[in-house]
Formats: structure tokens, C-alpha cells, sequence
């Protein structure tokens, strides 16, 4: 029996993750040092390394790029040669060591800490916009299949003294860091731990700790029965004629898994539900039989005639809603009933209004909540709503200091979506306005207890940072934006958090910030104790189309190519969902970077290509021709809009704005948008909310021109209105669904089914239906019931079937929903409980005075 689990532990090291091409997969799989995959923003010294095999000029390589050696500038166009921000290092190295397949070079990497920068995929050598931090650290020693090897601690967390458990050695979800210390760091990018404020793009007074990729020992049964079953569901036939157990086993050890899966979405006390941003809840006393028979339980009045799109929260007994002017209202959730209210300073402007966040201690001696009003992040009681006075400076931290601008030259600095709790940290990003000149999106950690500053990330970097020889030089003190105004999503037994960002500022003209813009427009993964990047993967280069992210990374599994998989999804304003390893930033099917149309602007520089994912298909239209128009329009609106298409630059998704009107479709309100997206997290299922709104852009010139970054030339400030396309009516130009509900089966990358969300009331009045609701903001929250609950703006809450999108119940309500309900359970009843308090019309003059209320729903007792 021995004998034979050695030969499984050898056959699980050779079959870890396959090389991708730019995503999709590879048979080999070697893995190098830094400097052999050419990161293009390393610029150590030189290396002799061998040279690679050749690369074919296959025309699918040739058209995605996977493959290229950036440093051999025969194989870039002659744009990527003359370009300045998409350059090769600068070094004498040859080219790195050929990736040969043979057994004994697949083992000795195998087990190599995903966390590890030096573990690069295809993409990341070549690619500059999907890179992890570059470091000359060397590579880690071989680690022997024998047995006294293996005792000798080859396989040690770095982070502890002792063995590592059988479990943890098998588990290659569960990589500890490489036991071979790190080489010094080179001046461009000198290491975080050198320095105890601010180095590397991280700001950190405190030592470093575990590996976030989940190195320390499997604390949980939670963990162990995953881990298992994992390594049953990705084991292989071994050589000594070991089958594979029978699938029903296999089955039967993913059931075990799945409940204690499940168990962090139990509760409400987080946004969104859990830190992974989920929107899923595991309660099933409400499903599929029994949901046409909720009925009201409970109602609060908001009070005051304001829009609310308020995610309530529910910790400690307690519901957490807003409401009377931007009050903070403790309710009981069995009732509604109140319990205390904190009212905010009279002169506040903006507060965090789409949730809060809620932290407490060990002992639950200390329980806050925490938000941000007036650009100062605040912390109050959770107990009693009284301001907690050694918070900060008096109750509160100053948002716009330490940005490294003058305070008084921001006008926006804080979000009105809350940040992420991890531990003892409350991890905020920001909305920074969107002209030229708006702060910078930094991410930032403050201490909960105290509201000290912990670490800081630069999504626009400073010099010495990776990515900032994609900007022009000191753009880090003049050009903002790069922000997470939206949502973050956080894996906590890891310590990962995923951060989404949007475009740099401003939004529809870049000529002060010629370059591909690194960090704008990622998916990052940041080690959520001090800030340091992991991995990042840019969604599009240079944005001048206001193509930010702002839906919530989600965390699932699947099973994908006969492996279970922790990935991370993430949808976008272009309606593409993309899907990536969650510890290694691998693409889970191939991604392309495609010509795109080139500017015609003075002063403006494009990128010449643009990331499209093969798989899954898009949610969204991409594309708005005369064809498209909407039956519904009058024939004054049909014509107006014939001849703006007709006479308007119109080549699809990526079309730059122009000084004549621009199509863009989807428009920079399209798409997914903050809330949009919910999963069944261990079902691989991802469930969109989208809308289709076409915008016409058209940049035209205001003020006196100003310097340009070279100091030769004087820029133009160039300006465009967002150019949302409306009808007389307040209704879209192009024919409905105006939005819809998309299923994904993200274990096939496949749709399973589409429907239309909702209806305008005006065209239901005159028989007209499926034409989805206008202009949703609205997320949907899925449930171990089998349901997906979610409001439109027809005044409607409704409960859909997860397999097929039936409606199964719905009810009216008195005002419009935006944003997302809240699932929970209170003294063995569970509840639905939405926000309604947006605004139904589409028009001003058919806008009335809203009547907001929270209702709770449940079944009859």
C-alpha cells in the first residue's frame, strides 16, 4: 500500500496545471527562473540562459501573440517596435531555456507555490499587461519523489518550522512558498519587506505573514474533506495500474464537501452576503415548492422621499438599513421594528449608501460599523449607533490625505460602496470623479480598531513600481482615476482579495496618458495583509470608452478539463465574462488580443489590440446598426436616429470616440453594472444582470490649452457627455430586451438559458411585454432553494427558477428596486427582504415622489 501511494503522490505532481497559450492548454510545462520569462518591466541585470525552441508561425499563434519572445523585436509589429510603452527589457540575455516535456523537468516544478512570481504562465512571459511582480528571487529546489527526501522538509512552508501534513503535500490547491531565500531585489522594484512604510507599491508598519495562497495547515474539516476530494476528482491512472475509484465515489466525496462549502453563506452580515461577493445564500426553508406562498412580513418606511439602494446587513440580531435622510437604522429583523438611529452631520454631501461593513473582535467585547461620509471613513457602535470617538482623529480618518496630492485640489476621494473587512482590516477603494486631474485610485487598508493607514496599493504606480513604464513619466502626480468605485471580493482562507478597476481619468480622451495604463481596467489579486500584487490581468488597454469594472469578482468552483478548480469571474460594462485560476491568474480558455479601430484624434495614441475571450459567450450585444432599432420607436424618433447611425463612425465594439458622433455598444452604462452579477459558488454556476444601452460620444474642445507631457507640445482638453441614446419616451434606440438575466455553466463555459428581467409599465399597459426593464441597476441573489430573487423598476420583486429563469412568484411593491435583497434566518424563519426606493420613471416629467420602503418576506407561520 506504500508503494502504491507514492507512485499516486508522484503521478498528482506531474499533472499539475498545463501550460496555457494566452489561456487554453498545452501539454508542456516548464517552469523557469524570472528572468527567463522576460518580464518586461524587470530590468536587472543580465543572465546567460539558453535559447528557446522556435515558435511556429502558426496563424492562430500568430494572431492571438501568445507565444512571442518579447525580446526578439523581429516578431512584434512595427507598432509594438516604436512604441515606448511596450518594450522588451532592456538586457543582453539571450532567450530563455527551451520547456521541454520530459518526466524528471515536469517533477521538479510541480509543487512550485502558485503565489510565487517566478511561476509565470505563457501569457505572463509575453504578454505586459498580465504580469506578476517582477523579482530575481531564484528558483527552489527540485523536490524528490523519495521518501527520506520528502521527510527532510523539502516541502516546508516557508512561513512554518514543522512538516507539512500528508494532506497539505497533496493538495495542489494548498501551495506553501519555496524554501530558497530570496536574491537581492533590483532598484526598479525592490522587494515590500525592505522598506516598513512605503516600497514596491506597498505601504505596511507591520511584518509580513502567511502565505496568502493558503499555505498553513488545513485548519478545518472544511478544508480537509475539500482538499480530498479534490485529489480524488483530478487523480489519473497510475503506472503500477492504480485505476481510478469509481465516479460515483468521486460523487459521493464532492457531496461531503459541498455543505461545509456552503457554511459562509449562512448569514447576511457582510455585502453582497459573504466577502466572496457571492449574493448566494444556503438556506433552503424557502424553494422552489413552497415560494408562491411568501407574503409580507414586515415593512420600514424610509421616510423621506429619497432614492435608496441600500444592501441591508444583518449581524449581532441586529438589521442594518439606511434611511431619513441618510440615517444609519437599526431594526429587529423579526419585525422591523426600530432600535436606534445614528443621523450623520447636517452638511453631509456623500455617504456610503449601497451597504456598510461590520467588524468584531474575538470576544465580541467590540463591534463597529464602519463607512465613509464626506471623504472621512467613520466607526461606529454596531450596539447602540454612537460614534466610536478613539476612531482615527475624533471618530473619523481624513480619505483625502496620503494620496500624494494636495488635499484641497480633490474633490472626490471615497466610494459609496462599501470596502471589504479582512481580520483587522477594512479595505476601501474609491470614486474619484472623472475629468482630468481627479485623484488617484489608490487601495488602501485601514486598521479597524485604530483607523491607522496599513498598506496602500497604486494602481497608477509610482517610479520603481511595476507598470509605471506604462504611463508617461510622474503621470502618478497629474492623472487619476485607475479606482475601484465598485466592488471587491475577498478569499479569506487564502487572503486574497480581487479588486476590479476602472478606467484612467479622463474617461473618453487619454492624450496625457499615452500607454497601455497599468493598473486601469484589471482584475487584480493583492494579498490582503499588506497589499502586495499576486497577479493582475488588464481587460482593456488605454481605455477611452469609461470601460470600468464594477461588479464583484466572484468565487466559485469547477470542474474544468476532469479537474475541480478555485477560479475567480469577472464581468464587464463590454458584456464579456472572464474566468481565470483564482491562485495563479490563469485563463481558463484562451484569450486573444485582436486589431481593434485606431483613433483619429490628434494627440491621441490607441493600443492597436484589445483582450477578447473565446469562451464564454458575451451577455451583452456589441454591436448597434439601423437594423437594431427598437419597433417601439415614433416614427420623429426612428428617423432622428437613422440618420445619427448612419452619418456616425460605427465599427463595432472598441470604435475610439471622434470629434464626429461615435457608436458605442455597448454604451459605458451597458453591460453589467455594480450588484449585476450573483453565483452558486461549488456549482460553477454564474447568473448575469445586464442592460443594453447604446451611447453616441463625441469629443469637442474646452478651455485654453495646456502642456502636454512633452514639454515641447500644449494639449488640448478634449470633452464628451456620456451619450446615453434615449427616446422621447426615456426608452433605448434599439429593440428589446433592454435588459436580461443570463445563466452561465462556467464548468463548460456555456449559457445555459437567457431571459428578459422585467417590464416598462407603459408598454405592459398596451400588451407589449418581454421587453426587460429600462435601465436596471438591480443584482440578483441566488439561494440552496433553487431560486434567484431579484427587483426591477416595474415596482416588482420576483422568484426565478436557477435552471430554466421561470418565474415562480412575484409581488408589487410600492416604489421602484435598484441594488440587491438580503437573505437571512431569525429565530428559525427565513427572510427576503428588498429595497424599494428608486426611481420608476423614465422622464422628468413622469417622475414622482418616491414612497421607499424596506420589505421582508416570508412564508405564512
Amino acid at each position: 500500500m506504500k508503494r502504491r501511494r507514492q507512485s499516486t503522490k508522484c503521478e498528482l505532481k506531474q499533472q499539475e496545471r498545463p501550460v496555457q497559450v494566452r489561456g487554453g492548454t498545452s501539454p508542456n510545462h516548464h517552469q523557469s527562473t524570472l528572468r527567463e520569462r522576460t518580464n518586461p518591466f524587470d530590468h536587472s541585470s543580465p543572465t546567460p540562459i539558453t535559447a528557446p525552441p522556435a515558435f511556429p508561425a502558426t496563424k492562430p499563434q500568430a494572431k492571438s501573440g501568445a507565444r512571442r519572445n518579447p525580446n526578439d523585436a523581429c516578431q512584434f509589429t512595427p507598432y509594438e517596435r516604436t512604441n515606448p510603452f511596450h518594450q522588451p527589457i532592456p538586457t543582453t540575455q539571450t532567450a530563455p531555456p527551451a520547456f521541454p516535456a520530459t518526466k524528471p523537468q515536469a517533477k521538479s516544478g510541480a509543487r512550485r507555490n502558485p503565489n510565487d512570481v517566478r511561476r509565470f504562465t505563457p501569457c505572463e512571459r509575453t504578454n505586459p499587461f498580465h504580469q506578476p511582480i517582477p523579482t530575481t528571487q531564484t528558483a527552489p529546489p527540485a523536490f524528490p519523489a523519495t521518501k527520506p527526501q520528502a521527510k527532510s522538509g523539502a516541502r516546508r512552508n516557508i512561513n512554518k518550522t514543522s512538516p507539512l501534513a500528508k494532506s497539505e503535500r497533496a493538495n495542489p490547491f494548498e501551495q506553501s512558498a519555496p524554501a530558497t531565500p530570496a536574491a537581492p531585489q533590483p532598484p526598479s522594484c525592490a522587494h515590500p519587506s525592505t522598506n516598513p512604510t512605503l516600497t514596491g507599491n506597498r505601504q505596511s508598519n507591520r511584518p509580513e505573514r502567511s502565505n496568502p495562497s493558503g499555505s498553513t495547515r488545513l485548519r478545518s474539516a472544511h478544508d480537509k474533506i475539500t482538499a480530498y476530494t479534490r485529489r480524488l476528482l483530478s487523480r489519473r491512472p497510475s503506472h503500477s495500474g492504480d485505476p481510478l475509484l469509481p465516479s460515483f465515489v468521486l460523487r459521493g466525496a464532492l457531496l461531503l464537501s459541498l455543505p461545509l462549502l456552503a457554511q459562509t453563506h449562512s448569514t447576511w452580515r457582510d455585502y453582497g452576503g459573504a466577502p466572496d461577493a457571492a449574493q448566494y445564500s444556503d438556506l433552503k426553508q424557502i424553494d422552489r415548492s413552497n415560494v408562491a406562498r411568501l407574503k409580507p412580513a414586515w415593512t420600514y418606511k424610509t421616510g423621506d422621499g429619497s432614492k435608496y439602494f441600500f444592501n441591508p446587513l444583518i449581524a449581532d440580531g441586529r438589521m442594518y438599513v439606511m434611511a431619513k435622510k441618510n440615517c444609519i437604522v437599526a431594526l429587529d429583523p423579526v419585525n422591523g421594528a426600530e432600535l436606534w438611529t445614528y443621523t450623520p452631520e447636517p452638511d453631509t454631501k456623500i455617504i456610503t449608501n449601497r451597504g456598510l461593513n461590520y467588524w468584531e473582535n474575538k470576544d465580541r467585547s467590540d463591534r463597529r460599523l464602519l463607512f465613509a461620509s464626506n471623504h472621512r471613513l467613520r466607526a461606529i457602535d454596531a450596539r447602540t449607533g454612537q460614534p466610536i470617538d478613539t476612531f482615527g482623529t475624533h471618530g473619523s480618518v481624513d480619505l483625502k490625505q496620503g494620496l500624494g496630492r494636495d488635499p484641497e485640489t480633490l474633490s472626490l476621494v471615497q466610494s459609496t460602496t462599501p470596502g471589504r473587512v479582512f481580520e483587522d482590516l477594512l479595505i476601501l477603494g474609491s470614486a474619484t470623479n472623472q475629468g482630468y486631474g481627479s485623484a488617484p485610485g489608490d487601495i488602501r487598508a485601514f486598521d479597524v480598531r485604530t483607523g491607522k493607514l496599513v498598506w496602500t496599493f497604486h494602481t497608477i504606480p509610482h517610479p520603481g513600481e511595476a507598470g509605471y513604464e506604462t504611463w508617461p513619466k510622474e503621470a502618478w502626480k497629474t492623472v487619476g482615476g485607475a479606482n475601484v468605485w465598485g466592488e471587491m471580493s475577498l478569499d479569506v482562507r487564502r487572503g486574497i482579495l480581487y479588486a476590479p478597476t476602472a478606467s484612467a481619468k479622463y474617461n473618453f480622451y487619454g492624450a496625457d496618458r499615452a500607454g497601455a495604463n497599468l493598473f486601469s481596467d484589471c482584475l487584480l489579486a493583492l494579498d490582503a495583509r499588506t497589499g502586495k500584487r499576486l497577479w493582475h490581468f488588464q481587460m482593456v488597454h488605454h481605455d477611452i470608452w469609461d470601460y470600468d469594472d464594477a461588479t464583484a469578482p466572484k468565487l466559485l468552483t469547477v470542474h474544468h478539463n476532469g479537474k475541480i478548480l478555485d477560479v475567480v469571474a469577472q464581468v464587464t460594462k463590454q458584456g464579456f465574462v472572464w474566468v481565470f485560476n483564482r491562485v495563479t491568474g490563469e485563463p481558463l480558455w484562451p484569450i486573444e488580443e485582436r486589431p481593434v479601430p485606431q483613433t483619429d484624434m490628434t494627440g491621441e495614441t490607441t493600443w492597436p489590440t484589445q483582450p477578447f475571450p473565446t469562451k464564454p459567450p458575451p451577455f451583452s450585444r456589441q454591436k448597434f446598426t439601423v437594423d437594431d432599432l427598437s419597433p417601439y420607436l415614433t416614427p420623429e424618433d426612428r428617423a432622428k436616429f437613422k440618420d445619427e447611425l448612419l452619418s456616425a463612425r460605427n465599427e463595432g465594439l472598441f470604435t475610439p470616440p471622434g470629434k464626429r458622433n461615435t457608436v458605442q455598444m455597448p454604451g459605458n452604462n451597458g453591460g453589467a453594472n455594480w450588484s449585476g452579477a450573483a453565483v452558486n459558488p461549488s456549482q460553477g454556476l454564474l447568473y448575469v444582470v445586464s442592460k443594453d444601452l447604446p451611447a453616441m460620444l463625441k469629443l469637442e474642445p474646452k478651455g485654453e490649452p495646456r502642456k502636454a507631457p512633452n514639454p515641447e507640445a500644449e494639449m488640448v482638453r478634449y470633452y464628451s457627455g456620456f451619450g446615453f441614446m434615449l427616446d422621447s419616451q426615456g426608452l433605448s434606440p434599439i429593440k428589446p430586451p433592454w435588459s436580461s438575466l443570463t445563466a452561465y455553466d462556467l464548468n463548460e463555459g456555456t449559457i445555459k438559458w437567457k431571459i428578459p428581467l422585467g417590464e416598462v409599465p407603459e408598454l405592459a399597459a398596451k400588451g407589449i411585454h418581454d421587453t426587460g426593464s429600462h435601465y436596471p441597476k438591480v443584482g440578483p441573489v441566488v439561494t440552496a432553494g433553487g431560486l434567484i430573487f431579484a427587483g426591477t423598476r416595474d415596482k416588482k420583486v420576483h422568484a426565478l427558477d436557477v435552471d430554466n429563469g421561470k418565474i415562480l412568484w412575484e409581488a408589487e411593491v410600492g416604489a421602484a428596486l435598484e441594488g440587491m435583497a438580503a437573505v437571512y434566518e431569525a429565530e428559525g424563519r427565513e427572510y427576503v427582504v428588498f429595497c424599494a426606493a428608486a426611481q420608476e420613471g423614465l422622464t422628468p416629467g413622469t417622475q414622482k415622489p418616491i414612497q421607499g420602503s424596506y420589505v421582508a418576506f416570508a412564508l405564512p407561520k
